[in-house]
């Protein structure tokens, strides 16, 4: 049983936020002893903090492996929750990877204090969290010679903790700010084809080896727990596999994910299965490792998913991939890649995106502008429904 994420969200707002201003203070006593140096040179270690996402870790590959490639002998430490572990180790990018364990309040606190103790005064500390608090003052009770970290509107607060401040504009690709951390570091990101062969190489896949022949998919129905309005329900997954279906028949659809994700998927199979649409099917959810997941569909060469880890790494080692999506806006997170065949589904509405942008959806769950994908919309039902959270009752009573 570990920590929920509403229950993190909370921690990091009620003891973050006073934490960090008190910091604040520190920070521009210890700025006003001791000036920092404005160019990082040649670092000898450098940890990377990621506590929520791993998809978005993957989405930060380029430049990470840009910093990598730029560093060969630098050690690079990968500090991580026990959610984004198996994201980070397939990357393999970190030399080292150390666990904040997130089972328990106690676990949390002890497994902190573990870093604290082993990477106190390293060189350069990289927070990659974009929304949390508490990491911005983990970073700063490491006391390192570089802290680089970003802002959003809380500038007054972080300007006198970090060394080095990207202001992260949400309405833009969160692939370029990961970039600039790579070029504070004086480095280039790495390139799509670059970040494939690495990805290959580090899995152990058969370069050789040649998609599956007919038309072979695999579909990721799933998600992280944060942003769970992202994934599509069963009528409307249907739709889609009849539609492309139609267009192009398909031999073999194979579904994967986790073990929360198995029973939705095989519900939907035994849906599909039942219109006589001759496909045939498997259900990997749950059965396979991260790793052998990746496997599936670098051998597959077409994949379908919502904004997820898997549709990240897909889209670095696939041909095809199409992605539906509705809370997040997918200019935000998919970077132009030019040898990928890519069909985006996305109907952008007055509230879209609202992930990453409001503590809850302003729809309550209700999430239309997945459902504006499949079904008309009226502008009068997406005002009503959409732009003002109900609290009790029906809006309409």
């Amino acid at each position: 049983m570990t920590i929920s994420l509403r229950s993190k969200q909370l921690i990091d707002y009620f003891c973050g936020l006073p934490l960090i201003g008190i910091i604040s203070v520190f920070g521009l006593l210890k700025k006003s002893l001791k000036p920092t140096p404005s160019e990082i040179i040649s670092p000898k270690q450098i940890l990377f903090i990621k506590m929520q996402g791993g998809g978005s870790l993957v989405v930060a590959l380029p430049a990470l492996l840009g910093i990598r490639n730029r560093y060969p002998d630098t050690k690079i430490i990968g500090v991580v929750t026990p959610g984004v572990l198996s994201f980070a180790e397939l990357l393999g990018v970190f030399d080292e990877l150390m666990v904040i364990e997130d089972r328990s309040f106690l676990a949390l606190f002890f497994s902190t204090l573990r870093i604290i103790r082993s990477f106190f005064n390293i060189e350069v500390v990289v927070d990659l969290e974009v929304y949390s608090r508490l990491t911005t003052c983990l970073s700063f009770f490491l006391f390192p010679k570089f802290h680089i970290t970003f802002f959003l509107d809380d500038l007054f607060l972080r300007k006198n903790i970090a060394t080095h401040l990207i202001y992260f504009n949400r309405a833009y690709g969160a692939f370029y700010f990961y970039e600039q951390i790579a070029r504070l570091l004086v480095s280039e990101p790495a390139s799509f084809h670059e970040c494939r062969a690495s990805l290959i190489n580090n899995l152990k896949f058969d370069k050789n080896c040649t998609a599956l022949g007919a038309r072979n998919v695999t579909i990721g129905t799933g998600c992280s727990d944060f942003g769970q309005m992202r994934k599509l329900n069963q009528v409307q997954w249907e739709i889609i596999i009849q539609r492309q279906n139609s267009v192009s028949p398909i031999d073999r659809i194979t579904f994967l994910g986790t073990e929360a994700d198995r029973l939705f998927s095989e519900k939907l199979i035994k849906s599909i299965s039942a219109k006589n649409i001759d496909i045939t099917f498997e259900n990997l959810s749950g059965k396979i490792s991260l790793a052998e997941a990746l496997r599936s569909i670098y051998l597959h060469g077409e994949y379908w998913g919502v904004d997820s880890g898997l549709l990240h790494f897909a889209r670095i080692l696939c041909r095809k991939v199409l992605s539906a999506w509705g809370p997040t806006d997918p200019r935000t997170r998919l970077k132009d890649n030019d040898e990928l065949e890519e069909q985006i589904l996305y109907s952008a509405i007055p509230c879209s995106p609202c992930i990453h942008v409001s503590e809850e959806p302003p729809c309550g769950g209700n999430n239309l502008c997945i459902k504006r994908l499949f079904t008309s919309v009226a502008d009068s039902e997406v005002s009503t429904n959409l732009i003002m959270l109900p609290t009790k009752g029906s809006l309409n009573e």
